[in-house]
């Protein structure tokens, strides 16, 4: 009997027992896609699979990295609606910025092919690198079908020569293998990797939020896309540069484009020679309506007897490449060129005549890094009126500013030890030199001195010229100068 009162004891506890087990098992939420407990780590973020496949219409596939869900949304609702990130018509993507959209989602491609080895932007976040959407004229890549071109709001790391490269003939399309980061509208990173899709128009990828702050496991790098960004009017049409840039120019011929932004190409001087127009023995058409030519992020391939921008009758303001370190003999005379701006701090030399006989420039910004000047780099400049001479030059060569008629302010910021032969020559309007030095600079004392001597003065015998000094130095220039006159010291003004 006591055998089996126990029995039934052990029956009921083990009753009882798993009772509570089922009823606990109930209570745990139903979710089929948490791994089990011993795989869940909940300080990696997941990564996700995702297929946009095109629906045979003009509609974008609209898809939300927050949500991790395709969206839907039409295509006129898009572009002020916030809750998509990405979004495809076939291999053609765009994000929610720029033309497309009124959040600021960017791209970027690295250089990295390594999915796992990207745990942070961090290195990017302030990159100048990070691509929002433009329209762009572009081939549209739907079907096996052969692309036709079309101007479409898009990314440029999201279409051909972006994600993929086009081959037609038959139509193909040949992923790339890089890692891309995304910035959402969230203010969120995520990294992306395209793969290969089994027919064109679908796109395929996985993706992973990424930290903003961890150290990723190598050195990467930004991939820079060739592209011209090409202004009619208020409208900017992107060209992806897949080709040679003569190739692309040609096609724009004549075209009403005010401003052309040619980036990440190099230039040589047929390319300047299809977007310049020269009238002279050799004449070029160029692009005849363009006026602001933008190579801050392009790089100049001059040689020899290149002769750059000479002659150009059409632009009246250029940016100059950031990583430009010199210009050669002549590059920018002899032009109707307004403004030259320096974008960069690398330029070194300037050549000789440099400037010469472009007469609209009215004054120049010279970065802090130029060391060198050429004779007669700015001589005959008709319509400049002040210029300041970088602390790095110590020598002002020959004729640098000669016939300056407008010419009326020049200071120079560092030590010049010598002016050179004409160096002021027939500058008529001159009133204001300004050295910093207290040391003064030489010059040749012969038939050619720095300023002609009639020139020092008003036609009623008062100074026109001025040089500014340091203070306690008028004593040091007098004798250096020969200005040993009674009242000469007039023309100097200490500071």
């Amino acid at each position: 009997m006591k055998k089996v009162n126990l029995f039934l004891i052990n029956v009921i506890v083990a009753i009882l027992f798993l009772s509570s087990c089922e009823k606990d098992d109930n209570n745990k939420p139903n979710n089929p896609n948490t791994p089990n407990d011993e795989e869940v780590d909940n300080n990696t973020p997941k990564t996700i699979d995702v297929e946009l496949k095109y629906n045979n219409d003009s509609n974008f596939v609209y898809y939300s990295f927050n949500d991790n869900k395709i969206v839907s949304i039409s295509n006129s609702d898009a572009k002020n609606n916030a809750n998509w990130d990405i979004a495809f018509l076939g291999c053609n993507g765009k994000t929610n910025s720029g033309t497309s959209g009124k959040e600021n989602v960017a791209i970027i491609r690295t250089d990295c092919d390594d999915f796992e080895s990207i745990q942070s932007a961090e290195p990017f976040i302030n990159s100048e690198y990070w691509e929002t959407d433009a329209l762009t004229e572009t081939p549209l890549v739907l079907t096996k079908n052969t692309p036709t071109s079309k101007i479409e709001s898009l990314n440029p790391l999201l279409q051909s020569f972006g994600w993929f490269t086009l081959y037609t003939e038959p139509t193909e399309i040949v992923v790339k293998e890089e890692v891309f980061i995304i910035r959402t509208t969230e203010n969120k990173y995520a990294k992306i990797q395209f793969s290969q899709p089994k027919e064109i128009g679908t796109v395929k990828f996985k993706w992973q939020f990424i930290s903003e702050t961890e150290n990723n496991e190598s050195s990467i790098e930004i991939y820079k896309i060739p592209k011209i960004i090409v202004t009619e009017t208020d409208k900017g049409i992107l060209y992806l540069g897949d080709k040679k840039l003569s190739d692309i120019l040609v096609k724009l011929k004549n075209k009403d484009i005010t401003k052309l932004t040619i980036i990440n190409k190099t230039i040589n001087q047929t390319d300047i020679d299809f977007i310049k127009s020269k009238k002279g023995q050799n004449y070029f058409e160029g692009i005849k309506s363009v006026k602001t030519l933008d190579l801050t992020h392009s790089t100049l391939s001059l040689y020899g007897d290149d002769y750059g921008f000479k002659d150009s009758k059409n632009i009246t303001n250029i940016l100059m490449p950031k990583n430009l370190t010199s210009i050669g003999y002549g590059r920018l005379g002899y032009s109707n060129i307004e403004t030259v701006t320096f974008t960069g701090n690398q330029l070194e030399e300037l050549g000789e005549g440099t400037f010469s006989f472009s007469n609209k420039i009215k004054k120049l910004d010279l970065p802090t890094s130029l060391a060198i000047i050429g004779k007669q780099c700015f001589s005959v400049m008709q319509g400049l009126q002040e210029v300041e001479i970088p602390e790095k030059v110590n020598l002002i060569p020959d004729q640098c500013f000669a016939y300056d008629y407008a010419l009326q302010s020049v200071t120079f910021k560092g030590k010049i030890r010598t002016l050179g032969n004409g160096a002021f020559s027939y500058c008529k309007k001159l009133t204001k030199i300004k050295f910093t030095q207290t040391e003064p600079p030489t010059y040749n004392e012969g038939e050619y001195p720095f300023m002609e001597d009639d020139l020092l003065n008003n036609a009623d015998g008062t100074p026109r010229v001025f040089f500014h000094i340091p203070q306690g130095t008028t004593n040091a220039y007098q004798k250096a100068w020969k200005f040993t006159n009674d009242g000469d010291e007039k023309y100097f003004i200490e500071y």
